[in-house]
């Protein structure tokens, strides 16, 4: 088991900060430069990221080597190589001839469509009002042409440097031409520099001539890259040349470094994660713990897992796609839209025009191919169409067109609200296409995403029209998208309603975007299920969508596969029932991990822990959970964080329940002062769980005072206002302090808060809450019987023994004592009543 993540250093923590403050940061620094005419501050450094998905990312390259490389007779199995290392020897290994290689990349490159991120950058780099310029450089790792091909699109002319030899085309002095640098070639016109020599030959500087590497030198003097959509391979042309600047004088801007995942951050290395000049961007609102799953079942139960509802289907909201960080930047410079989707006949107009000679009357010969006549036609139609009254929708239509171009996503949301529903069907179609554009663009507002996904639920076809694709399709991602949100805001029942509303009317569906949407409601299914607490449904809905065609893409398949194993186990540990799941965890861990954010292969390993115990291998289970605290010691990954808090709350449940307490007590006593505040769900429960388990072990150790202490401020670190969802721990608490006052022979006191934990927590609702049931029945009947009660005594035996029988099917060692006493104790209540 190897997480890849640094042991912790006496370092400087890196800086982290969110997109909003670095895109904020950068637009200061942006209008500074303008208002002094100054070059630029700021280039761009772009990896894979911005290609995909249409060109495979090196993961994914990998994995198609190695399944073309099979019977070569030098394959070796690779053991702790670097990303780069294992990408080049299987690349080398599946196409060994250089000309093969450039041969594989025209295939995969030629004949793709140019990406959403690539278009936005491009988008970014018109530089049409000086006044929001952010650059005019970029420096990219991708053999690809999508950036040249969208400014082209755009028509912008640019220049691009894809040789060594072609590096003086490349003036950084002139801060008004687009420039692009290719630092390892493009796959048109240059070996493609690929493989881990290649690259390292590439990011040499040559003492006699101009190179890739000594051009980005030069651009590092006076201005800071941001880079987006590279995950920084050590050892190539850019690691390498940031070294180099870096070990010396100070940047005289911040390098902002976008990161898809916080994890990436851990793979830096170590020189780059801790200089003072360095700010990592990541997306700092992780989808919160969602449910209301307890770190462990009753109070003398077994470790379990925090169920913290990472879903496939959707990008976690801890990840940051390159698309995203350059919509944000738009955003907050304002970049109109591009002209030809402005006015295009007119764009279409001046674009021939700036080809022709200037003269009205020319002499003969001049204009072959009479293109005056055809602009002249152009400029015609356009004047038809001008005159041309808009009907209310086309004005609509164009208004959020120009919304999305932009990335002024709130805007389609208020655009909506003049939608008509009975519009047209061409146009009811392009307005449908838009609506779920925006919805994905508005990640961040859930409120006027809902709003959204209402309006496109609206939009029916009209009657007798046949069944089109993209009617499914846009209520299908609507549904799904709903069912998201309401879970995000822990409103269950509203998520479970869109979820079933989406099985039912899209289950049979044979589109595959449609399975994709109805594969992403039935996962969620199964974690809102856990939210409301039922647990056999919750299972069920995990058997489901593994029997269910999900057409899922085999680059996605190692996520989606360790989402569905996570939540599958973490509701088999609530029912008992680890066989299953532990083959099913095993499965999605045997995975190529490279691709899964680290937070969930961290939790598959804690459930997996848990499992082990359920199973009675406790010396396994301590042997993950003391990797997982190694693994996530000093991680920049703040979703890691917790991890590692989870981790030692673990091991020190394990001494407690070892009957270690001297061991356990210091461990939980250094959770409470480290543990962050936060109003964050998972966090406050662990803090709770902690007070929980340090009563038990105060209880344990006849210390019964500290334990009501302890109870009591585990009580009043309830919120008020949403005691709803921390109902287990004040039940919890309830208990402990009845039964320590129990032991203290304060049984007047004790009467008085078991029967406040039976009043308000008594209804069998959750199986994790029923042996603490039983248990404060029991205890209920001890402390009336020292009151001699005799009577109440009786009947709070005879309740928690048919509890038990009737509830708690599989009776934990401590409850299985407590019943025999009880039972005991009922018989001689019995025959001194006859």
């Amino acid at each position: 088991m190897n997480f890849n993540i640094p042991h912790p250093t006496t370092m400087p923590e890196p800086q982290i900060l969110s997109l909003d403050e670095a895109v904020f940061e950068i637009h200061e620094a942006c209008l500074a430069s303008i208002e002094h005419e100054e070059s630029p501050p700021f280039f761009f450094i772009t990896g894979a990221g911005i290609s995909h998905p249409p060109i495979p990312l090196a993961r994914q390259i990998i994995e198609h080597c190695k399944d073309k490389a099979k019977g070569h007779p030098a394959l070796a199995s690779l053991q702790g190589q670097s990303p780069l290392n294992e990408y080049s020897y299987w690349f080398s290994l599946a196409y060994p001839q250089p000309h093969q290689r450039k041969q594989y990349f025209e295939k995969l490159i030629s004949n793709e469509y140019i990406s959403a991120a690539n278009l936005r950058l491009a988008h970014l780099l018109l530089n049409e009002d000086l006044t929001k310029r952010i650059t005019n450089l970029v420096f990219t790792l991708n053999f690809d042409d999508f950036l040249s091909r969208a400014l082209t699109t755009f028509g912008k002319h640019h220049i691009v440097c894809d040789h060594p030899q072609t590096t003086a085309r490349i003036n950084l002095n002139d801060w008004k031409s687009t420039q692009i640098v290719h630092v390892h070639g493009s796959y048109n016109f240059y070996d493609c520099r690929n493989l881990a020599n290649e690259i390292a030959n590439t990011a040499i500087l040559s003492p006699t001539s101009q190179s890739m590497a000594s051009l980005l030198d030069a651009a590092l003097r006076n201005r800071a890259p941001l880079v987006v959509g590279y995950s920084g391979w050590d050892g190539d042309i850019v690691m390498s040349a940031l070294k180099r600047r870096l070990d010396r004088q100070t940047l005289p801007f911040n390098l902002y470094w976008f990161c898809f995942s916080p994890s990436n951050i851990d793979t830096l290395p170590e020189w780059l994660k801790h200089h003072e000049n360095i700010r990592f961007v990541v997306n700092k609102n992780p989808q919160e713990a969602l449910s209301e799953q307890p770190l462990s079942e009753g109070v003398e139960g077994t470790i379990a897992s925090v169920g913290t509802t990472l879903t496939p289907g959707s990008a976690p909201k801890s990840q940051l796609p390159a698309h995203v960080v350059f919509e944000r930047l738009s955003q907050i410079f304002s970049i109109p839209a591009p002209g030809i989707s402005q006015d295009p006949l007119e764009f279409i107009a001046k674009q021939m025009e700036r080809n022709l000679p200037k003269q009205v009357h020319l002499p003969e010969g001049e204009d072959l191919y009479q293109f005056r006549a055809v602009v002249r036609e152009i400029r015609a139609a356009r004047a038809v169409l001008l005159e041309r009254p808009k009907e209310q929708v086309s004005q609509l239509l164009e208004a959020m067109r120009e919304a999305i171009r932009t990335s002024q996503f709130e805007n389609v949301a208020r655009l909506a609200e003049g939608i008509s529903f009975d519009t047209p069907r061409q146009q009811r179609l392009e307005i449908l296409a838009l609506l779920c554009t925006a919805v994905e663009g508005l990640e961040d507002n859930p409120s006027a995403q809902l709003s959204l996904c209402n309006t496109i639920l609206k939009l029916n076809p009209p009657p007798g029209d046949p069944s089109e694709d993209a009617i499914p399709i846009a209520h299908s991602l609507a549904l799904a998208s709903k069912a998201q949100i309401h879970h995000g805001q822990e409103e269950f029942k509203e998520a479970l309603a869109a979820e079933d509303d989406c099985i039912s009317r899209f289950g049979a569906s044979k589109i595959s975007r449609v399975k994709k949407h109805v594969a992403h409601a039935l996962t969620l299914r199964g974690f809102t299920l856990q939210g409301l607490d039922r647990a056999e449904d919750s299972l069920q809905a995990f058997e489901t969508i593994l029997s269910f065609d999900t057409k899922v893409a085999p680059e996605d398949r190692p996520e989606f596969d360790i989402c569905i194993a996570i939540g599958y186990a973490e509701t088999s540990a609530i029912l008992r029932r680890p066989d299953k799941a532990i083959r099913l965890l095993d499965a999605a861990l045997n995975h190529p991990l490279d691709s899964v954010p680290e937070e969930f292969v961290i939790q598959a390993y804690n459930v997996k822990a848990v499992l082990l115990e359920l199973l009675g291998r406790r010396q396994e289970a301590v042997q993950i959970n003391t990797q997982l605290i190694k693994a996530t010691s000093g991680a920049s990954n703040p979703e890691l964080a917790f991890w590692n808090f989870l981790a030692r709350y673990n091991r020190a449940v394990h001494a407690r329940e070892a009957g270690d307490l001297d061991a356990a007590m210091p461990m939980f006593k250094d959770l409470l002062l480290e543990l962050p505040e936060s109003n964050a769900f998972r966090f406050r429960e662990l803090y709770l769980r902690t007070l929980a388990n340090l009563s038990i072990i105060y209880a344990q150790a006849n210390k019964h005072e500290l334990a009501i202490a302890t109870s009591d401020k585990l009580i009043l670190q309830i919120p008020i206002d949403q005691a709803h969802r921390y109902q287990l721990f004040h039940g919890t608490a309830l208990l402990l302090r009845g039964v320590s006052l129990h032991f203290l022979d304060r049984n007047e006191e004790a009467v008085t808060s078991l029967e406040a934990m039976l009043t308000q927590h008594g209804t069998p609702r959750d199986v994790r809450t029923r042996d603490d049931i039983a248990r404060a029945y029991i205890f209920l009947g001890r402390s009336y019987l020292a009151l001699k009660r005799k009577d109440a005594a009786r009947e709070a035996y005879r309740a928690g023994l048919s509890y038990i029988e009737a509830h708690c099917p599989s009776v934990p060692p401590d409850l299985e004592a407590l019943s025999d006493g009880a039972k005991k104790e009922l018989n001689k209540l019995t025959r001194s009543r006859r």
